[in-house]
């Protein structure tokens, strides 16, 4: 019976609590009965016990489920309504039925030998361990499981809490409650108790004259938009050189060691494509191959702007004289991979027929089909009068079904081109965006291709879905045949995109009907805006440009969508801006736009920035484990100019010989992959026994060096960072709550005042915490301490801030 209806039952009759506890062990947390000793310790079947065991039948973990009727009273506090919690054994102790269940619990445990221990009454399940670190098994916070809906709501949860390989075989019960009691504490999470936490902040007044602005310049360029393409398109060459001598460790987007190591070439010149371009040359020339060519690059890195920029807008004279050039973006194709093969052959038959040969009159089609027709008719049409309906009947038929094998079309449209001296190339585009079953179909079609056709197929992927490809076996017969684009300058794109708009804005005849702009003053205001954005990313030290730069790790189409946010969002003050004769964007007034551009209170799961102070793992996690692991990749790459790669395993058993966890470096790690704050040799962008090495990224630098010990920082994630201090959490709430009624009245004042407050109690909480590990780790090794720089830091930047306000707003 499904878990979901035995709950509904009877939960205090000892039959329907077994029927649970088998239905949770069995088939949801997947323990082997052979595994499992059930047995009853009252004549009366009062109680049930489980004894779990090592593949050895070493017992670990006992489960008791108490009598019918006991009730165990939890705290009914801040963290009441979660449904896996941290709470303190010995506050736990003072509920006379969770005392009786846990002393029982305990001394059968201990005669039997079992480390850990869970006591349930059916709906709650409490965890602790015997034999704790540091101090009494009492004084340890036990794993509160507050509903057993949690086996149902949470399951992958569930099954890497108490799952039977999580327990077995990954110490999931000590990673969880049996590492350090300090650590291991209830975590108190401000944003749970804020009702209005999810309110959205309204966008500037305007924000849709340049929502439409964005939705014509700041995409992809047209393909067909020759113009735009000529005035914003921008190759790996900066504008700007001195932009790598000052920022401090700006990393170029370069080859890693793994895909050099396999034959994968730069491309250094956009107008000759480097040896790109030189291989499409001597394959026009040649006319015949039946090759796959990679064109690598990473996320948002202009691959498909290039391609289309090369092949067509300003093609070399050889590739515009000699070839026929064919696009598939597979991003407009199906995604059933059943039908995708033969969709993309369909494609190709339907943009091979430049002259429209399919729909020319018969007698041209079937020339066109020779030399199928002459053999057609010597075996078939032998003995048919030529003109009678059965000879027109039967020739109509090799025509329909001529036409229906696409392969055999786009075969003979091959040919059809080579015989008038054009070689055919044939570029899938934005594979890398499909999944990796999609992926798959897509490469394995495009190697037909080019087997086929014997044609040149050119492929634009990421490095990491090249390697997920490989490793899966579909590019097995790959021959080394990839070059890699870089990245543009990010800033210098925003520039070249806005110039543009400017100059469209001016030169429109009709500014209502091509953008929407009713208003002359309106013009001048978003004109002049535009412009002080251009300049100020003309400036060296801009925080504009650093964060663009350094934020988006390469990745334009991220840039372009975070350079979005920042036009639209309430809280960039056009008409303020625009009205001082020259402005510089400070660092709060880029980074809250960007970090929560349409929200008043951050939430990580939305934005696009990382909370880094955030507990990961609420076993044995750290505040500063980010913090840690970031700086100790910057310090082995600051002696590179490429910041070199360090192997990951090396990596996380150092953090674990010094900080004791290697969980926690694990799933800071998966979250700094995802969001490019380091980056791996092989560029897999999720955390694997497939990462062989990492570096810290540009994003990486910035996040440690600048953003992380901000005012503006401090105060978006305080409030969402799960805090272990529960009197702190509440303060927290009480004060988000002024500050949202201060904001209602417009006091701008008061309101900074409590972010300032809540700022500085963040910051003194980091810093005791720090301290406490410190401490704890009682070690001779020398740490570096983050937090008393920091809060210097922060205090002085929060005196500045309150300041300028005052003087801005005299009371």
């Amino acid at each position: 019976m499904e878990l979901s209806k035995l709950i509904k039952q009877n939960v205090n009759e000892a039959e329907t609590r077994q029927k649970i506890i088998d239905e949770i062990l069995y088939n949801i947390l997947g323990w082997p009965k052979t595994n499992v000793i059930p047995e009853s310790r009252t004549s009366g079947n009062g109680y049930i016990d489980y004894l779990l065991t090592k593949k050895n039948s070493k017992p670990i973990w006992l489960i008791e489920a108490k009598r019918v009727g006991v009730y165990f009273e939890l705290p009914n506090n801040f963290n009441s309504n979660i449904l896996n919690r941290r709470i303190n054994l010995r506050q736990l102790l003072t509920d006379n039925n969770i005392k009786t269940a846990v002393f029982q619990a305990k001394e059968y445990a201990e005669d039997v030998g079992c480390d850990y221990v869970t006591v349930t009454n059916g709906l709650v399940w409490i965890t602790f361990h015997l034999k704790p670190k540091e101090k009494s098994w009492k004084d340890q916070n036990a794993n509160v499981i507050t509903n057993v809906e949690f086996f149902i709501d949470k399951q992958i949860e569930a099954i890497n809490l108490f799952g039977y390989k999580a327990v077995v075989e990954d110490q999931a019960l000590f990673k969880n409650i049996g590492s350090s009691i300090s650590k291991a504490q209830e975590l108190w999470y401000p944003n749970q108790r804020i009702i209005s936490y999810d309110r959205p902040v309204q966008d500037n007044e305007f924000s849709s004259i340049f929502g439409g602005l964005s939705r014509k310049f700041l995409g992809n360029i047209p393909e067909t938009n020759s113009d735009f393409m000529e005035k914003c398109y921008v190759f790996n060459k900066r504008e700007d050189s001195n932009l790598k001598k000052n920022i401090n460790g700006f990393i170029e987007d370069s080859i890693t060691p793994f895909f050099e190591s396999i034959g994968v070439q730069q491309i250094e010149d956009q107008s000759s494509g480097s040896k790109f371009g030189k291989k499409l040359r001597k394959y026009a020339t040649n006319k015949n191959s039946d090759s796959v060519l990679i064109l690598f690059g990473g996320r948002g890195s202009g691959k498909s702007t290039f391609i289309r920029k090369f092949l067509f807008h300003s093609p070399p004279d050889l590739i515009l004289n000699q070839t026929v050039i064919n696009i598939v973006d597979l991003l407009s194709c199906t995604q059933d991979k059943e039908k995708l093969s033969s969709e993309i052959w369909q494609n190709l038959v339907e943009k091979l027929d430049f002259d429209e040969v399919l729909k020319s009159d018969r007698s041209v089609l079937l020339k066109f089909l020779e030399p199928e027709y002459t053999i057609f008719k010597r075996q078939l049409l032998f003995n048919a009068q030529s003109g009678s309906e059965f000879y027109d009947n039967l020739v109509n038929g090799f025509i329909v079904e001529k036409k229906n094998d696409k392969v055999f079309l786009s075969q003979k449209f091959a040919k059809y081109w080579k015989d008038r001296e054009r070689a055919l190339i044939i570029v899938i585009d934005n594979m890398d965006q499909l999944e990796s079953d999609i992926q798959d179909i897509s490469f394995l079609t495009a190697m037909e291709l080019s087997t086929k056709l014997s044609c040149l197929v050119v492929v634009s992927m990421r490095e990491e879905r090249f390697y997920e490809a490989k490793k899966r076996g579909v590019l097995d017969a790959y021959h080394n045949n990839g070059f890699h684009i870089a990245s543009p300058g990010i800033s210098e794109v925003i520039k070249k995109r806005l110039r543009y708009i400017v100059e469209r804005l001016d030169k429109s005849a009709d500014l209502e009907e091509e953008f929407g702009i009713e208003d002359a003053n309106n013009f001048e205001v978003i004109r002049s805006f535009l412009i002080t954005c251009i300049q100020d990313l003309s400036r060296i030290n801009s925080e504009l440009r650093t964060f663009l730069d350094f934020a988006t790790h390469g990745d334009v189409r991220q840039a372009l969508d975070f350079f979005k946010s920042f036009i639209v969002s309430g809280y960039t003050n056009i008409r303020e801006i625009t009205s001082k004769h020259s402005w510089n964007f400070l660092h709060h007034q880029v980074i809250k736009p960007m970090m929560v551009p349409d929200r008043y209170f951050f939430n990580e799961d939305v934005s696009r920035i990382v909370n880094i102070y955030k507990i990961r793992n609420n076993g044995d996690g750290s505040h500063f484990t980010g913090l840690r692991i970031l700086r100790r990749l910057y310090d082995f790459g600051s002696q590179s100019r490429y910041s070199k790669f360090t192997d990951l395993r090396f990596l996380v058993s150092l953090q674990e010989e010094m900080y004791g966890s290697s969980v926690d470096v694990i799933e800071n790690i998966d979250i700094f992959l995802q969001r490019g704050l380091i980056e791996a040799n092989n560029r897999l962008d999720r955390y694997s026994l497939d990462v062989d090495s990492v570096r810290i990224t540009n994003f990486g630098r910035y996040m440690l060096n600048q953003l992380v010990n901000s005012f503006v920082y401090y105060d978006l994630i305080s409030l969402e960072t799960g805090i272990r201090n529960q009197s702190l959490a509440n303060e927290f709430v009480s004060m988000a709550h002024s500050e949202v009624k201060y904001f209602e009245n417009n006091e701008i004042l008061k309101r900074l005042e409590v972010r300032i407050n809540r700022v500085k109690l963040f910051a003194n909480y980091l810093f005791e915490e720090e301290k406490r590990e410190l401490e704890e780790l009682n070690t001779n090794d020398e740490i570096t301490l983050f937090m008393p720089l920091f809060n210097e830091l922060v205090i002085k930047e929060t005196d500045s801030i309150f300041a300028r306000a005052k003087k801005r707003n005299p009371i």
